[in-house]
């Protein structure tokens, strides 16, 4: 495994100052290499009869945001503890899962775990939210999951982290497939154990349509937890088919959170143009305001011939500096 990441690494770094031609080959091997290592997402339906209550935090000390029918199904990003056990169609466990609905999309959603059917154990489908990593995913050279940009833990030194996602079948035109990204940026708050909390999203048109007036549904959302329910989140098909496989982090100083936020609230309403105000623009105008040092898009816009030009998301994304991950 390591072998394959340090020959993803190296043609990453060699995308960044090749020619077109090699860009784009190099992309795609990167793409199959991420795409053979993927996990498939988690889904849950609902057991309970006629509803289930869906909670904003694992247990019952808040009241239900709403409740689900039975037979509604929704992806599951990771499980909690919610210290008393609940009794249901599956047994009796203290496990929430956190699902993902896109009414709430800021919204974080617990259901309990007795019912919610999700094929299996949920402690081995899924990571828990807020205690590091799954127990079937080993720890990268004995690093905690969060402690990715510099090694300091979480919020220790004030740093702050910016993270770029790839999804290579993204945004498919006149043939070839362009690619699409999504952002992250880490803030100052933590868990109640201390772990990182990220905002993350991205513009996802998935109707697919070159052009999209300001102020019409482009797509874009944000949701908001930890480290591993980011990569649950992107990992899964709930914002787009074309799944998330690969991501990108780098330490940031002197971050600006705040800024990045407004940011990442108007590009809702920013429309959407193919050559020049997509999903890459999106993402570097997030990171940029962040405090990122990020590669600017550059490339002819006007070229589209057939071949992956060299302002594609997927070419941005290898020009990145920053070390390649699989999800």
């Amino acid at each position: 495994m390591r072998s394959l990441w340090r020959t993803l690494r190296r043609t990453a770094r060699a995308a960044a100052v090749a020619t077109l031609g090699t860009a784009a080959v190099a992309t795609s091997i990167a793409v199959q290499s991420l795409a053979a290592h993927a996990d498939p997402a988690v889904y849950g339906t609902v057991r309970a009869t006629p509803n289930v209550n869906v909670r904003p935090t694992p247990g019952t000390g808040q009241d239900p945001v709403f409740t689900a029918p039975t037979d509604a199904s929704f992806q599951v990003t990771c499980y909690a503890d919610g210290g008393e056990s609940n009794s249901g169609w599956a047994g009796t466990n203290p496990y929430w899962d956190r699902i993902v609905d896109p009414a709430h999309p800021d919204t974080p959603l617990f259901i309990a775990d007795v019912w919610l059917d999700t094929g299996g154990d949920i402690t081995k489908q899924v990571p828990e939210c807020t205690e590091g990593r799954s127990k079937e995913q080993p720890e990268p050279d004995d690093q905690d999951d969060q402690d990715l940009s510099g090694g300091q833990p979480a919020d220790q030194d004030g740093s702050g982290q910016a993270c770029v996602f790839l999804a290579p079948e993204g945004a498919p035109f006149a043939g070839i497939n362009l690619g699409h990204v999504g952002w992250a940026f880490k803030v100052k708050e933590t868990t109640k154990s201390g772990k990182a909390l990220y905002w993350y999203g991205s513009t996802e048109n998935n109707k697919a349509d070159p052009l999209i007036k300001e102020g019409d549904d482009n797509g874009a959302w944000r949701s908001y937890g930890t480290f591993d329910d980011m990569l649950a989140e992107f990992g899964g098909t709930l914002h787009s088919t074309n799944r998330y496989k690969g991501y990108k982090c780098a330490k940031v100083d002197n971050p600006d959170g705040s800024a990045a936020l407004k940011v990442a609230e108007w590009t809702k309403g920013a429309g959407y143009r193919l050559a020049e105000n997509n999903c890459m623009d999106h993402v570097y105008a997030v990171l940029r305001s962040y405090g990122a040092d990020v590669p600017t898009p550059k490339g002819d816009r006007s070229i589209l011939n057939g071949v992956t030009p060299t302002w594609a998301p997927t070419v941005w994304f290898a020009w990145i500096p920053w070390e390649l991950q699989k999800i």
